[in-house]
């Protein structure tokens, strides 16, 4: 829930028309709602490689064995909120409103994307 929107009895800002959005400020105190969605994405990669040798040396049994590897790891993580209007069913609607787009709040790692409002 959104308890800091204009609906709310604590707002003491200037009077928010809720049928006519100007701003995203607008859309924010009118929303009793709040899409989020999150993406994590990981990426690991590697190789590895090992040679052994076990040719007798001076008539002593010998097994040599030497490798190498490699891996590499990448991680992203991604915040996106979207304001919405809570149903009666408890689920949330977007608001549909040019200054009401999906906004990444926290991006870690890769560039964020677009993500789809649930």
């Amino acid at each position: 829930m959104n308890d800091d929107n204009y609906q709310s009895e604590d707002y003491d800002g200037p009077p928010v028309d809720c049928d006519v959005f100007t701003s995203r400020s607008d859309v924010a105190f009118c929303a009793n709602g709040i899409n989020r969605a999150s993406t994590t994405t990981q990426k690991t990669w590697g190789f590895g490689a090992q040679l052994t040798e076990s040719h007798d040396i001076l008539g002593f049994k010998n097994q040599a064995v030497a490798g190498a590897s490699y891996d590499h790891s990448t991680v992203a993580y991604n915040q996106s909120i979207q304001y919405a209007t809570l149903t009666a069913a408890r689920t949330t609607v977007p608001i549909i409103d040019p200054n009401n787009d999906v906004e990444t709040v926290t991006s870690v790692g890769e560039p964020a994307r677009p993500s789809a409002s649930t």
